[in-house]
């Protein structure tokens, strides 16, 4: 929470309850890993950060 306030961020809120998705697929997909920003990157990014294993996980079971 102390990142996402020093970041100005906002928190991600799940609005998706019966707007039009057919399926919506809720779990942990959250990488545990910290994002760490480059010096070189100019761009404003989000601090969440999705884990590509968990998410191939979840995929591969609806496949």
């Amino acid at each position: 929470m102390t990142r996402y306030q020093e970041e100005k961020a906002g928190l991600v809120v799940d609005d998706l309850n019966g707007v039009g998705a057919k399926k919506v697929i809720r779990g942990d997909f959250i990488s545990k890993i910290a994002y760490e920003k480059s010096e070189s990157d100019i761009l404003t990014r989000s601090l969440v950060r999705h884990d590509p294993d968990k998410l191939a996980k979840a995929i591969n079971s609806i496949l």
